[in-house]
């Protein structure tokens, strides 16, 4: 494989990791230093939410009886994708995912807020509505992706969006990097960590150039 095809969309995991209000922030904790002489080892613990980063959300996120983590068929990880670029305001409507040129199978990415400022408020991004969730089920679409660290806004504590998506076993991806991807179709490798009974999971997303599929 040509690796200058490959894309790495993933939000780096650090102190400085956007997390989700009322979530825990990533911590990393050197507990073992290699010594000078050459003995020794390097050992770090790692504390974080199940939806830090760049993750995935499992249909048990919302939905008691849905899929956990390790029980997602991991052939869903690989997938044909169509990246779209909106500028819009709030939301994302279902007028605009119904203009999309989608196919039954796609992963659908969104990028939405490549250009919100690093300062803006937590709450102040670009998400969907229910109704264009629904329109995201109704294409057949198995993955929905978004460049912020939830498909919907705060406004809402019933969470319709997740529920819509993940009632109908559409994958959710949130927190990755599209700022520097062309809008275009793409193959999609996103792979949570195998969490036993997870609900979500941080996960390594990338993008492969050059899909054949049109």
């Amino acid at each position: 494989m040509d690796m200058k095809r490959v894309i790495d969309i993933s939000t780096p995991l650090d102190e400085r990791t956007p997390y989700y209000p009322g979530d825990h922030r990533f911590r990393r904790e050197v507990v073992a230093r290699s010594n000078p002489d050459g003995t020794g080892f390097n050992l770090s613990l790692l504390g974080m939410s199940a939806h830090s980063g760049t993750h995935m959300d499992a249909p048990s996120h919302f939905i008691d009886d849905g899929k956990r983590v390790h029980e997602i068929d991991p052939a869903r990880f690989v997938t044909p994708a169509l990246v779209a670029e909106f500028a819009v305001g709030a939301r994302i409507d279902a007028g605009h995912i119904a203009a999309l040129p989608l196919q039954r199978g796609d992963a659908l990415l969104l990028k939405a807020n490549a250009t919100r400022p690093a300062d803006a408020a937590p709450d102040d991004f670009v998400c969907i509505t229910a109704a264009a969730a629904q329109v995201v089920v109704d294409a057949g679409v198995q993955l929905l992706g978004i460049d912020a660290l939830s498909v919907e806004g705060y406004d809402d504590p019933v969470c319709p969006v997740h529920r819509i998506l993940l009632g109908n076993d559409v994958l959710i991806v949130e927190g990755l990097r599209l700022a520097a991807v062309a809008p275009g179709r793409y193959t999609l490798v996103v792979a949570p960590l195998l969490i036993t009974d997870g609900d979500g999971a941080p996960a390594r997303a990338l993008l492969l150039a050059g899909d054949e599929r049109r």
